[in-house]
C-alpha cells in the first residue's frame, strides 16, 4: 500500500510550519488527515501538498495548485536526505565501519607470502559518539552534509541516494583534512513499506551502506601495513632459513620407495578390498596434473609419512612441498625442471605442486584429520588431530 515505484507518487512531505519534519504518507492519520489540503508541503518546492488516503490505490501526498508539480522521485529523494539528517541530528552516537587498507597499497610487499596478502584493518567498527552537530556545513570548499563534533575529534558525513562524491569533492575533502563518511540510502528510494524505524536502525545502528572517503590518518595507517608487511616478511625468510637448513640440498638426496605400497594392509584393516581406496587418499584436486602418477599413489604417500607414521605432530603445506621434492621419485612428478632440479628451490605456493598440497590437505581437514581453519594458507601450521 505505501510502496515506492519508479512511477512514483509523492510519498514524502514535510509538516507545514515545521518544515525541518520529514513526514512518510504511511505515517499520516487516516481518520483525520484524509482530503488534507492545508498541512502538508512538498519536500522539493515547498507548494501545499494534499493527501489520498483510499482503499483502492497507493497512499501518497500529491500537489494541490500547481500545473507542473516536481517529479516524484526527486522530492522523494529530497525528503530522504532530509529524514536522514534529521536522525542523525536528534542522536549522540552513529556507528561507523572499520577502515581497512587494501594490501595492495604496499607495493613492496612480498606478494608470495599469504599474510602479506592480507588486508589491514587500521581500525576495528566502532560507536562514534559527538555533542555537536552542524547541518551544511561549508568546511574550506566543501560544503559537509553534516559535520559531527566532539571536544577532540570530527566527522563529516556525506549523505547520498543517487549522486555521490566524485574526484574534484573528494579532492577538496582531502584538503579539508577531516575525516569523511558516505552513507548511501538508495535501498531505501526503492525499498517497498518504508518504515522509519528500520531507517532509523539502518542509519545509527549498521554499517551497511556506510563507507569511509577519506580518513585523515590514512598515511599513518599506510605506514603501519608498510611495518606489519616488513615483520611478516623477516618471519618469511626465517622460515625459509629454517627449511633449508633442516632439508639437505635435494643433489644429495637418496631416491626413495613411494609408501603407497606400505599401506595395503592398513586399507585391509580398515575394510578396504584389495585395488581399493579409502577416499581421503583418492581426492579429486584442481592441480593434481603438477603429478604424472594416479591420484591415489602421491595421495597415500602424503598421508602415511605425515597422518599415519607418527612422525609429525603439525604439518604446513611447506612441510609437504619439501618432503615431496626430496622422496619422490622423478617420473611421479610431472616437470622435473621445476620441482626436481638438481640443486634446492624454495618452496612455490604459486606453482601447480604447491597449490594441489595446499588443496589436498585442505580435503584432510575436511575429513577431520587435521585442525580446522577458515582459510589454510601455505605456511599455516595445522595441529594433526585423527591417526588411522
Amino acid at each position: 500500500m505505501y510502496t515506492m515505484n519508479d512511477k512514483a507518487k509523492h510519498v514524502f512531505a514535510l509538516i507545514k510550519g515545521h518544515l525541518d519534519q520529514v513526514i512518510h504518507i504511511s505515517s499520516v492519520n487516516r481518520i483525520s488527515d484524509r482530503g488534507e489540503k492545508g498541512k502538508f508541503v512538498c519536500p522539493k518546492c515547498c507548494c501545499p501538498m494534499g493527501t489520498r488516503l483510499g482503499d483502492r490505490r497507493q497512499w501518497h501526498f500529491y500537489h494541490v495548485n500547481s500545473k507542473m508539480p516536481c517529479e516524484a522521485n526527486i522530492a522523494n529523494e529530497t525528503a530522504l536526505h532530509l529524514l536522514a539528517k534529521q536522525i542523525i541530528a536528534e542522536s549522540s552516537q552513529i556507528k561507523i565501519p572499520a577502515y581497512v587498507l587494501d594490501a595492495k597499497q604496499d607495493t613492496n610487499r612480498n606478494s608470495k607470502d599469504q599474510r602479506q596478502n592480507e588486508p589491514y584493518i587500521c581500525r576495528e567498527e566502532m560507536t562514534f559518539s559527538y555533542s555537536l552537530v552542524k547541518v551544511e556545513e561549508r568546511i574550506g570548499k566543501v560544503v559537509a552534509d553534516m559535520l559531527l563534533s566532539t571536544n577532540e575529534l570530527q566527522l563529516c558525513l556525506e549523505i547520498a541516494a543517487t549522486h555521490f562524491v566524485d574526484n574534484d569533492k573528494l579532492t577538496k575533502i582531502k584538503a579539508n583534512d577531516i575525516s569523511t563518511l558516505e552513507i548511501d540510502v538508495s535501498s531505501f528510494l526503492r525499498k517497498e513499506n518504508f518504515k522509519e524505524k528500520e531507517f532509523k536502525k539502518f542509519l545509527l545502528e549498521e554499517t551497511e551502506g556506510k563507507k569511509w572517503v577519506y580518513h585523515r590518518r590514512e598515511k599513518i595507517f599506510l605506514q603501519e601495513l608498510i611495518a606489519r608487511n616488513v615483520r611478516y616478511q623477516k618471519n618469511f625468510q626465517e622460515r625459509i632459513l629454517n627449511v633449508k637448513k633442516i632439508y639437505s640440498p635435494l643433489a644429495e638426496r637418496k631416491k626413495a620407495t613411494p609408501i603407497y605400497s606400505q599401506t595395503t594392509g592398513l586399507y585391509r584393516k580398515i575394510g578396504c578390498k584389495d585395488g581399493e581406496f579409502p577416499p581421503y587418499c583418492n581426492v579429486p584436486v584442481q592441480h593434481e596434473n603438477a603429478f604424472v602418477c594416479e591420484r591415489n599413489k602421491w595421495q597415500q604417500s602424503i598421508f602415511y609419512e605425515f597422518i599415519i607414521s607418527n612422525k609429525w605432530d603439525k604439518v604446513s603445506a611447506i612441510d609437504v612441498f619439501v618432503y615431496v621434492q626430496k622422496n619422490f621419485w622423478n617420473d611421479l612428478l610431472r616437470d622435473k625442471n621445476n620441482y626436481i632440479p638438481q640443486y634446492y628451490v624454495d618452496p612455490q605456493p604459486d606453482s601447480c605442486l604447491g597449490k594441489a598440497i595446499t588443496e589436498y590437505l585442505t580435503k584432510l581437514m575436511e575429513y577431520g584429520f587435521l585442525e580446522k581453519a577458515e582459510v589454510l594458507s601455505f605456511f599455516d601450521e595445522m595441529k594433526i588431530i585423527k591417526r588411522c
